[in-house]
């Protein structure tokens, strides 16, 4: 817990979308309410090439959060088969 930051939080002011766009991807930011759509449109698309979806979190709410937004995935996945 006390190196969390150093190995995984994203350093104050680098912009992931506009880096994974530099990078050739398509990228977009989501929250509660735009990420189970952005992720069955991203899910549908068949165009070659990578995705992003950045879903910024509450540090406090954090393990809340991604188990929320991993019920939303399974969910969009399940859906493919």
């Amino acid at each position: 817990p006390e190196r969390f930051e150093q190995l995984f939080g994203t350093p104050h002011g680098t912009d992931l979308v506009a880096t994974a766009m530099a990078l050739g991807a398509v990228a977009r930011d989501v929250d509660h309410r735009t990420l189970e759509p952005a992720l069955h449109a991203a899910l549908a698309d068949r165009t070659p090439g990578v995705r992003v979806l950045r879903y910024r979190t509450d540090r406090r709410r954090n393990v809340e959060l991604h188990a929320q937004a991993a019920r939303i995935a399974a969910g969009a996945l399940a859906r493919l088969t």
